[in-house]
């Protein structure tokens, strides 16, 4: 299937097939955090994403609120900007930097969303 992973030689990663499909399976993880694991804030899907006993979550939680301009209990809607803008804040989080284009992550974004969430863009 082209956008597949390509290489499953690590039993605890998967080598996509550009940018694009790890940031779709970003997206789409993000996207079932909230819609089948039902957490409605940015803590909840941080302390998921990025589990207290493998990272300093606090900070994680603490920078991912700055980017997104919440509070870390508040509501947190992906179906509005705040996905592109919590997407922004993991990949800067995990990567130290964040090196793709809006356009990528906003393809990303609404690939995820034809495959798996909602029909409206945000």
């Amino acid at each position: 299937m082209p956008g597949s992973a390509l290489d499953k030689t690590d039993p605890d990663f998967v080598v996509f097939n550009g940018a694009l499909y790890g940031l779709r399976a970003l997206a789409l993880i993000l996207w079932h955090y909230q819609t089948l694991h039902g957490l409605k804030t940015l803590k909840g899907m941080i302390e998921r994403f990025a589990p207290p006993e493998e990272n300093d979550t606090t900070t994680y939680v603490e920078n991912a609120c700055k980017v997104c301009d919440v509070q870390p209990d508040n509501l947190f809607d992906l179906d509005t900007s705040n996905f592109y803008n919590l997407m922004v804040a993991i990949i800067h989080q995990e990567n130290g930097e964040q090196p793709y284009s809006s356009d990528l992550i906003s393809q990303a974004i609404q690939m995820a969303r034809q495959a798996d969430g909602p029909s409206t863009a945000g």
